[in-house]
């Protein structure tokens, strides 16, 4: 074993040994590598686990030289998805650099670790997310949903997908942390206009026939296209009244008459009550925040999250991040 001790970062050199190991592995068309598989091919791989033993519990991994170029590579099977892959990709860069191979590993102080650390992630970078394929595969503008493309196509965890756009210069780090808040802003106040809704509703302060209130589009003549009271849409031509309810199908002022929109509850020609409105079929005017949380929801799918007990947890909208199988506790801010 060698005695050298690092002195700096090889950052050139760190990076053309990644390119060069693709190509000998011809791997150099190839997005998310199998690094765990890769591994294999040059090191006795075995895992450990941090949450069975304690000696072990900060550690992800860590390469032990046998001599003559024969290697034992340990990784903690606890690891999320992602990070695995990483922690695969960064012991295999100890190994291709030859760090047990030119320096005294045992023996070096903590900023000479750092030095070699630092190399093997810009190695690990490099061999998973290589910087032509990486920008190739960049979509702006950038969303959470597009981190969580790019995490998927390249296989390691979203912050390596964040430190990559970072050091590209792609995307700054700071702007990415924003992405995320204003994410969980807008999830909190969706869910938070769900469970108002879900309320109203268990208190008997909408009805079903109230949500098809606002489904219901006017025809060129201002008439109902479905009846607000039993949902019939079999009218005559030129019927001005439900033939299975009574209802007037017009949203009519019940002081000047004239034809209203079908949410109106005051006319808005003169300020009077609309029939709808006096009927009780549409609420009063305190409820439109309401009403809107009831249309936005009507218009997309909703995802329901109950415990193993079956009791009810969230009830929110479906997003892309559902198909992603995007998990909050799983997000990196």
């Amino acid at each position: 074993m060698g005695k050298k001790r690092p002195k700096k970062v090889r950052k050139a050199q760190a990076i053309a040994a990644a390119r060069f190991f693709r190509q000998q592995l011809k791997l150099a068309d190839e997005n998310g590598i199998d690094a765990r598989w890769v591994i294999k091919q040059v090191a006795v791989l075995k895992v450990f686990s941090s949450s069975q033993d304690p000696d072990f519990i900060h550690e992800e991994g860590f390469t032990l030289s046998l001599g003559n170029g024969k290697y034992e590579v340990y990784v903690n099977r606890d690891l999320p998805e992602g990070r695995d892959n990483w922690t695969y990709g960064h012991e295999t860069a100890h190994i291709v650099l030859k760090h047990h191979e030119e320096f005294d590993v045992d023996n070096l102080l903590p900023y000479e670790h750092w030095i070699l650390n630092r190399e093997a992630n810009i190695f690990t970078s490099e061999y998973l997310m290589p910087e032509d394929k990486f920008r190739k595969a960049v979509r702006l503008p950038l969303t959470v949903n597009e981190l969580a493309r790019l995490k998927n196509i390249f296989k390691v965890s979203w912050q390596a997908v964040i430190n990559r756009l970072d050091e590209l210069h792609i995307y700054p780090k700071a702007n990415i942390e924003q992405l995320f808040c204003e994410r969980r802003i807008a999830t909190k106040e969706v869910e938070m206009a769900i469970a108002t809704v879900a309320v109203a509703e268990e208190k008997g302060q909408v009805n079903t026939m109230q949500k098809d209130v606002l489904r219901i589009n006017l025809d060129e003549n201002m008439r109902f296209t479905i009846c607000p009271r039993c949902g019939n849409t079999d009218f005559s031509e030129g019927a001005s009244y439900c033939k299975m309810c009574g209802l007037y199908l017009y949203n009519d002022c019940i002081e000047c008459h004239a034809h209203n929109v079908a949410d109106a509850r005051y006319c808005e020609y003169c300020g009077n009550e609309t029939t709808l409105f006096k009927a009780g079929i549409l609420k009063p005017c305190d409820d439109a925040t309401l009403y809107i949380m009831l249309e936005e929801l009507l218009s997309r799918e909703v995802v329901t999250e109950f415990d193993q007990e079956g009791n009810l947890l969230a009830i929110r909208i479906k997003t892309e991040e559902d198909d992603l199988q995007i998990k909050e506790e799983d997000l990196p801010f």
